[in-house]
Formats: structure tokens, sequence, C-alpha cells
């Protein structure tokens, strides 16, 4: 009897390094939409090989507002959509009310 290979499990961050990081310099365009994550998520979105089939993507709330048409082509394509909060704020550094919120608003 043969076996089976295992399922390839593949996970993505959505979120976009340009806006992170000029949001942390307090750069006046961080929340401009760069070039780079849609040239980037395209090849993870449309992934179909005989191993990996559907992946989970880590929506980062502040990302999915710049890009919603992205997230929803992510969506439609069967990916599971999963929380990765919405500004990026370590967990450790956040109260329970300000993870909750942060959470809270990444839902939305």
């Amino acid at each position: 009897m043969a076996s089976a290979q295992p399922a390839l499990l593949l996970s993505i961050d959505f979120e976009d390094w340009h806006q992170l990081v000029h949001r942390s310099a307090r750069a006046p365009d961080w929340d401009a939409q760069g070039p780079a994550l849609e040239r980037q998520t395209r090849p993870c979105s449309t992934c179909s090989t005989s191993s990996v089939q559907k992946a989970t993507f880590f929506f980062l709330g502040m990302t999915v507002r710049r890009y919603p048409e992205l997230a929803r082509e992510i969506a439609s394509r069967g990916h599971e959509p999963a929380c990765h909060g919405f500004a990026h704020e370590r967990v450790f550094r956040q109260t329970r009310e300000e993870f909750a919120g942060d959470v809270g608003a990444s839902a939305r």
C-alpha cells in the first residue's frame, strides 16, 4: 500500500510592508498604496498545485481597508480568511480591551 503524501499547509500574512514601515516612521504618505503588495500577492492567491489548493491568508485590517478589491479576490478564490488584527500592534503590549478593539476593528 502506497503511503499518502501529507497535505501541504500554507499561510500568508496579508500586510503591506511599505504601510507598516512608513507608519512607524510617521511618514505623511504611510497609508498610500504601494506597488509591491498586489504584485507579490497575486502569485500566492492563484496558486493551485497537487499539494496546495488553498491557503490561509491572515488579513491585517488596515491593509484590507487600503486594498479591499485584492482581499475580496483572494477570498473569492476560496482561500481561508483569518484575522491578523487591525493595526499590527504587538499583542503582549496591549491590554485586553485594546486587543479586543484591535480585533474588532479588523472584523469590520
